[in-house]
């Protein structure tokens, strides 16, 4: 990639845009949705000609932005390179694990260290930096972007309390992948009253029991917009700090007092995107527990403590 700030820094003085700005991220959908409230505030920043996002996952992921377009990665989309510059085209790394700074060894991806990172990367740009406060950079969705009428379909019929169960395998290593299925069961089995929607299949035996794919109806098998638009309805989010669980961490859901998260991660810092900066409304809980007694035993915990015992 060719370096050529001083272009950059003409553009800035001059009032011009520059070519292209492009965003990147070679990891995966969690990842890309923290980012997103950061991308709209640096397009409003940086004046370019076009924007896109260079990822390898669904295309629709970033429907709802207007004028940020979708294309691949390629060779100047570099891996540990926070930003770079390529002609008049500035590529931007998203990925907080870019090096050490902006992930723990816990592979926390948070907020905060969201917040820090594109600072820096706008000031080596020599832009501005970030100026909104924290809690405007919680993920907010527009969902009319996005095919929502079989979710709302599906809820005319609802009269039972919702609770979304993210079974999916954490890709990052943030927790310790354990089969849900029989935790899953003795839910359904105890909480009659309650619908427990799961993103992955599994073999579970019971009339409160339903897939998110169920659901949402995708016609291309990606939902997670569409699952983050049913979270809106839920009170409880289970899973791994991964998948779908981190498309439930929306601003709308973060800022409900209604609003429960548990996560079982290795470590408390990669359980949740945020605890107390911004403050937030929502009860955020975590555990370490992987077997199956532990895991039911701390979510019964959880939702009794919420609830009430039911």
């Amino acid at each position: 990639m060719v370096s050529s700030l001083f272009l950059v820094l003409l553009s800035i003085r001059w009032g011009l845009n520059v070519g292209n700005v492009v965003f990147y991220n070679h990891y995966g959908n969690g990842d890309l949705f923290i980012s997103r409230e950061f991308i709209r505030d640096i397009m409003s920043i940086i004046p370019a000609d076009n924007y896109y996002y260079a990822h390898a996952k669904n295309p629709r992921m970033f429907a709802d932005i207007p004028k940020l377009q979708h294309t691949k990665i390629t060779d100047n989309c570099i891996m540990r390179s926070r930003c770079g510059l390529s002609g008049s085209d500035i590529y931007i790394n998203t990925w907080l694990g870019v090096d050490s700074t902006f992930v723990t060894r816990a592979n926390s991806c948070s907020i905060l260290n969201a917040y820090k990172m594109f600072s820096l990367i706008l000031a080596t740009l020599g832009y501005k930096p970030l100026s909104k406060p924290l809690d405007a950079y919680l993920p907010s969705v527009d969902y009319t972007a996005f095919d929502i009428t079989p979710v709302d379909e599906f809820l005319k019929s609802v009269t039972s309390k919702l609770v979304l169960v993210a079974n999916c395998n954490a890709q990052s290593g943030q927790a310790e992948n354990f089969d849900m299925t029989s935790v899953i069961q003795r839910l359904c089995d105890n909480y009659h009253n309650t619908i427990f929607m799961v993103t992955d299949p599994v073999k579970v035996d019971a009339p409160n029991y339903i897939t998110t794919g169920e659901i949402t109806k995708s016609k291309d098998g990606f939902d997670l917009n569409e699952i983050s638009y049913l979270s809106r309805f839920a009170d409880l989010f289970i899973g791994r700090s991964s998948g779908a669980q981190i498309f439930t961490m929306t601003r709308d859901n973060y800022m409900n007092p209604d609003k429960t998260f548990l996560s079982f991660t290795k470590m408390v810092e990669s359980a949740h995107i945020v605890w107390q900066a911004p403050v937030i409304k929502a009860k955020v809980y975590w555990s370490n527990a992987t077997n199956e007694t532990d895991v039911y035993n701390y979510t019964c915990k959880v939702i009794n403590e919420r609830r009430g015992n039911e």
